[in-house]
């Protein structure tokens, strides 16, 4: 790492394992959405589902975090991997599959939010989905971090949760009133914009500091 003249790296933390590795100006540079593949598909029936989460299994607060929707009678679906090791699921884990390329889009423009949780094992206060979801104009619900306040207006472009209860009271509120759901699903999709949360944008800030630190 020190033989580089810049380091890019994914998360704070990684600033500080870098630096403490020798690296020399570790900049960060985060992750973001492809407008290719990460974008609104309508469906023709609207919106089937309450929620989804499409990710893979770890045995953290994500699986608790659903079961607590589902009690309070809130309808999510779950895609990804690794979930024949949540046991909770019972026969439901044989029916769980991946939702790759466009499937990824139809399976989150099929349901008014879309869940986020951050992996523990890689020490994540925002993830790649935090870009993704919104961008195919689906109410991005994801645990709060520091992080995730300066991204996005929690209850205006994206609903933030700290714990179960807190998700449950606040998924209530955003399925209660008619039109409240699309509202900040569109609000969080031009935020993706015009904050630059998209590929070509990260790209161009990356050639911009390139040019003018070499």
């Amino acid at each position: 790492l020190p033989v580089y003249h810049l380091n890019f790296v994914y998360r704070l933390k990684n600033v500080r394992d870098y630096e403490s590795a020798g690296a020399s100006t570790p900049g960060l540079l985060l992750p973001y959405f492809v407008p290719t593949a990460h974008h609104p598909v309508p469906g023709p029936k609207g919106r089937d589902f309450d929620g989804v989460f499409v990710g893979h299994y770890e045995p953290d607060e994500r699986y608790p975090s659903i079961a607590a929707l589902r009690a309070a009678g809130i309808r999510v679906k779950i895609h990804g991997t690794g979930w024949g090791g949540c046991p909770e699921l019972g026969d439901e884990r044989r029916l769980i599959t991946a939702a790759r390329g466009e499937q990824y889009s139809e399976v989150v423009s099929s349901a008014h939010f879309a869940l986020s949780f951050y992996s523990k094992l890689n020490s994540d206060t925002y993830t790649r989905r935090v870009f993704e979801l919104p961008a195919m104009a689906t109410v991005l619900v994801s645990t709060r971090t520091p992080e995730m306040n300066e991204l996005f207006a929690d209850g205006t472009e994206a609903i933030l949760f700290s714990d179960a209860a807190e998700l449950v009271d606040r998924v209530r509120w955003l399925l209660a009133e008619p039109g409240r759901a699309e509202a900040i699903a569109a609000a969080g999709f031009a935020r993706c914009w015009a904050s630059g949360y998209d590929v070509d944008s990260r790209m161009r800030a990356l050639v911009d500091t390139l040019r003018s630190a070499l």
